[in-house]
């Protein structure tokens, strides 16, 4: 996933709800930095995420969820996708990935709220997938910023 580069600026301009108002938008430390975008549309790859952001609130988005809002079958994004090296299930984690550490560091939010943003049905869940991700605890990761 380190081909991932989430745009979260622009994911934060389209979904401004997703994302509060006073939220700095910056690289991740923890990520490679994102390659500024370049071009006034933006790419297939970065309008996927922000379909994927816009579903997350509802649980976690299927591709077949994401094609049809494209008007596409899943065979179709599935090859557009590998068209970038990516996969959905890259894309999907990518986005929920990137978004969590935003939403810790950069809000207030309750763990269980974040986790309901993310399309995470328990927060246990939520918290068992930053681990993973990050190697800390969705706590000590917000208390690190905290104390930064």
């Amino acid at each position: 996933m380190s081909n991932l580069h989430t745009n979260l600026h622009l994911l934060s301009q389209q979904f401004p709800a997703f994302f509060s108002e006073n939220d700095a938008v910056e690289t991740l430390a923890f990520e490679t930095p994102v390659k500024p975008v370049t071009q006034d549309e933006p790419t297939f790859l970065q309008q996927v995420e922000a379909r994927i952001l816009e579903l997350m609130p509802h649980g976690t988005p299927k591709a077949e969820q994401v094609a049809r809002t494209f008007n596409m079958s899943i065979r179709t994004l599935h090859r557009r996708l590998s068209q970038v090296q990516m996969s959905y299930r890259d894309v999907l984690f990518g986005v929920r990935k990137t978004s969590a550490a935003h939403l810790l560091r950069d809000t207030a939010l309750p763990l269980k709220q974040v986790a309901m943003k993310l399309g995470f049905s328990e927060s246990c869940n939520f918290s068992r997938s930053f681990k993973q991700w990050y190697d800390m605890t969705p706590q000590d990761y917000r208390t690190q910023y905290l104390a930064a």
